[in-house]
């Protein structure tokens, strides 16, 4: 288990990596070519397609996990028809929904419905259009490319996703270098999804030919089966569109595109602490599906226990050094041209932080389809914190999409969430919370201390001082989790662990010398 988890979990922070230098790169090439305005006039168009996903109900999720389950279970002839419909249920949605918003999205007043004055209102239908059509194909593309994670090999999924986003950014970065136009920016992000399909099936038909993707004998009354935990996943995923693109089109309407451009830049500063967080979560997933289709119970325990408290410390771990030095990397990551008040920076970091604590605990009851609660309590939040924003954001400016998240996560996730994936591991809730918001506040107090020491030391150029912030604060998180947060026999099985795995990593190496 634990090497597979290695793999796979190497697979997703290059995944990471490659996400992080896309978002750093991608900022000051889209603003050395183009305008604040018109950067901000493409963010808020690229933020309507992404509704789009939400045709999908979460059956992408709901499917792998079953898929997942059964090979685990050794039911291959369920699982080959399951697959079967799920693919063909896909095929027909795409299809059918392409024909819909081809018809649809020209008749609409996008342009100035989001408030747009730079971009023609025929281009905006246009990049629309080309945007809506690459998410709606992603929908069987997903599936397709999920089944090595469902058999087991989740890293080669893994990998053939990391070069689609290579291969994305790579034309996007020569398109806009090049002076293309919103409309062909847009049209070349098509060509991942095809590189995707087509590598995928072809590995597949030459390693696993019995499991090959097809539609040939798919049954409705599999896909209709799984409606249910898709549908509740449909909720998680509105919930995730409106926590991601809602703040903008809030922002776009009420304070401008220039407004919009320094939120998506704080967001994805700061949100480089869930994305580490959510590497995490994604590589624990298809193990979560394993071990509860198989009611091992312990090892779930060990792994939210693992999870929470890793998770947590690396979110803080970043927070603390970009508390200090968040300012500096917006001013030379923009050029000068995005400007940010410390507040709605430290609002920003403490609402992911806290975040993060439950969206950790979340991936178990998403991973086994337990996730009625989830859904509800997930898509209560974010409507708070969408109206919360609305009502106040005249008042308090970029401060109030901060301010509504966190309120909305305090009403409806931090105790809800975490209640929940105890009862479903068999963990005593209360002995949990405790622990968990303890070390909570233990290792935020001690990474801001490093955090504000390393802002002390004034020396070197300024690449090498954040470099030491993020070490100072990586440092003394860990140290402090390690001792405070994890369990003793947390730290003797982790240890074991790795012995196991170096043993392993040692024998490997000798092995050719001894033939």
């Amino acid at each position: 288990m634990a090497r597979n988890l290695l793999h796979y979990l190497l697979s997703r922070f290059t995944n990471q990596v490659i996400s992080i230098a896309s978002q750093i790169l991608l900022v000051p090439i889209f603003l050395s070519r183009w305008s604040p305005q018109l950067y901000g006039e493409w963010l808020a168009l690229s933020s309507l397609p992404i509704y789009l996903g939400n045709l999908d109900f979460g059956m992408n999720m709901a499917a792998t996990n079953t898929l997942t389950a059964l090979y685990a279970r050794g039911e291959l002839d369920l699982y080959r028809r399951t697959q079967q419909s799920v693919i063909a249920y896909y095929l027909s949605l795409s299809a059918v929904s392409t024909l819909l918003i081809s018809l649809v999205v020209w008749r609409l007043p996008i342009g100035r419905w989001l408030n747009i004055h730079d971009v023609p209102a025929t281009s905006a239908a246009l990049v629309v259009w080309l945007l809506a059509v690459q998410v709606l194909w992603k929908m069987p593309a997903g599936q397709i490319g999920n089944i090595f994670r469902c058999i087991g090999r989740a890293s080669v999924t893994q990998w053939i996703a990391n070069a689609s986003i290579v291969i994305g950014l790579v034309t996007t970065i020569s398109t806009v270098l090049a002076g293309g136009s919103l409309i062909a920016v847009a049209l070349v992000q098509l060509i991942p999804l095809g590189v995707v399909c087509i590598t995928t099936i072809l590995m597949v038909r030459r390693e696993t030919p019995d499991l090959a993707p097809s539609f040939a004998h798919g049954d409705y009354r599999l896909v209709r089966q799984l409606l249910k935990p898709s549908a509740l996943f449909g909720l998680i995923m509105i919930a995730m569109a409106l926590n991601i693109q809602a703040p903008i089109l809030v922002i776009a309407r009420m304070l401008g595109g220039t407004a919009v451009v320094a939120f998506a830049t704080v967001r994805t500063l700061v949100n480089v602490a869930r994305q580490v967080v959510t590497q995490i979560n994604h590589t624990l997933e298809p193990e979560i599906t394993r071990l509860y289709a198989r009611q091992d119970f312990e090892r779930l325990r060990v792994l939210h226990r693992f999870a929470v408290a890793s998770c947590s410390t690396l979110s803080i771990a970043v927070a603390g050094a970009l508390w200090f030095h968040g300012g500096d990397v917006v001013r030379l990551w923009t050029h000068g041209k995005v400007h940010v008040s410390a507040g709605f920076l430290h609002l920003m970091l403490g609402y992911v932080v806290l975040h993060v604590v439950w969206l950790a605990s979340s991936t178990f009851s998403a991973a086994t389809n337990k996730h009625r609660r989830l859904a509800w309590e997930f898509l209560g939040s974010n409507v708070l914190a969408v109206l919360f924003a609305i009502l106040s954001v005249h008042r308090f400016g970029l401060n109030a999409i901060p301010i509504g998240l966190i309120l909305g996560d305090v009403i409806a996730c931090y105790h809800f969430v975490i209640r929940d994936t105890c009862h479903l591991c068999r963990e005593p809730y209360a002995f949990f919370a405790i622990r968990t918001w303890v070390g909570l506040a233990c290792v935020s107090a001690v990474a801001l201390a490093a955090g504000s020491l390393s802002y002390q030391i004034q020396v070197g150029p300024m690449l090498l001082r954040w470099g030491l912030a993020g070490i100072l604060t990586l440092g003394a998180s860990a140290g402090t989790a390690w001792y405070v947060w994890f369990l003793a026999e947390d730290r003797k099985m982790f240890l074991a662990k790795w012995s196991q795995i170096r043993s392993g990593l040692l024998a490997k190496r000798t092995l050719p010398s001894a033939g």
